[in-house]
This record gives C-alpha cells, structure tokens and sequence, in this order.
C-alpha cells in the first residue's frame, strides 16, 4: 500500500499489530546491525512517501511500529502534508521539538532533509538508548537544536563508522547532510559488511 493510499482510504484498515518503537528504546538500546535495519526500513518508507510529495511532518519512535523480521510501519499522519507536485517542501509548525532539525524549529518548514534528520534521530536513540540532547534540560531543547550545540558521545559499543553515519545524518548545515539515495546507499553498505561513504 502506497503512503498516499494509506492517508486517502476512505474506510482504512485496522492499525497494523507491532511493537512500538519507542517502548523497544525504552527498555534497551538494539544492536548495530538491527537499528540499521530498522531505519533503512523507515527510510525506504521516507523515500516512497516523498515520491509522491508526501511528508510525514512528525516521524518518531511513538509513531513507527516493528513487526516480525523488524519489519517496519508507521502510523499517525495526523499532520502529513502533501506539497506542489513541483515543490519539495511546504510549510506545517506542528512537530515533536525532540525530533525537528535545526531549520524546522526556526522555519516551520518541511523537507526531506528535516524528515531524514528526524531519523538521525530515531536512529541515534535505537543505538545508544538515550536521545543525542538527553542532557539537556527540556526548556533549553529547542535552543541547543537550532544552535548546534554538541550532542551527547555515543556508546563506545557503537562502531566508528555507524557513529559517522549518524553524525552525517545529523550535520547541523543541511549541505552537509545525506542526499535521499547516499543515505539508502550507506546503510545498503553497513548492512552487507561494506565500508560507508560517511
């Protein structure tokens, strides 16, 4: 079923059954070589939606559903927008702050790089259990966000060259980031035992 069939049905099916991602991240970080899986996952789903001009607009954990063979779904498109056919982005404030990049808390403003950096996100904590601001007091969140401010060190258990993805996933300057396809190329690469571009 295509993101757009599933935002237009008029009679949709029940929520499909899964475990919550956010209750999995909750009782332990995942190993490398599943939170890869599942984000690649999330991320193939991303890059359907945007086929179609589609974005989510508040991707997390809460909304992402694991199914056997971590098969992946995501739920919740209370707020998913669909933009111009010609544009590649649109306008909707509403976000969780946790998973908004840096231009989304000053602009408003969807984008694929917002939704892969909301993943980042995602990925961050299936790794290391805990969010990349986790020590930050939640009243000075969205300012350390938007100013770049360092996040905390991944888990020494976390190896050099996923924590490199995750810091390009990450990078605070959008030029910086991961284009849709070197993203789907990296952890294509991570998952079969291949040295990543990051």
């Amino acid at each position: 079923v295509s993101p757009r069939d599933t935002v237009t049905a008029r009679n949709p099916e029940p929520e499909p059954e899964g475990e919550p991602l956010a209750a999995m991240i909750l009782k332990r970080s995942l190993s490398p070589m599943r939170s890869v899986r599942i984000a690649a996952g999330i991320a193939d789903f991303l890059r359907r939606a945007h086929s179609l001009n589609l974005f989510h607009s508040d991707l997390k954990p809460q909304h992402i559903l694991i199914g056997p063979k971590d098969s992946v779904r995501i739920i919740d498109f209370g707020i998913m927008t669909e933009g111009e056919a010609s544009s590649t982005s649109d306008t909707n404030p509403f976000a969780s702050r946790e998973y908004a990049s840096p231009e989304r808390l000053l602009s408003g403003r969807i984008s694929r790089s917002a939704e892969y950096w909301s993943l980042g996100v995602i990925l961050y904590e299936m790794l290391a259990g805990y969010h990349p601001y986790g020590q930050i007091r939640p009243t000075d969140l969205e300012r350390a966000i938007v100013d770049g401010q360092r996040m905390s060190p991944m888990p020494d258990t976390v190896p050099v060259d996923l924590q490199a993805v995750v810091e390009k996933m990450l990078a605070h300057r959008v030029e910086s980031r991961y284009s849709e396809a070197a993203l789907g190329a990296d952890f294509d690469n991570y998952l079969n035992g291949r040295p990543t571009a990051a």
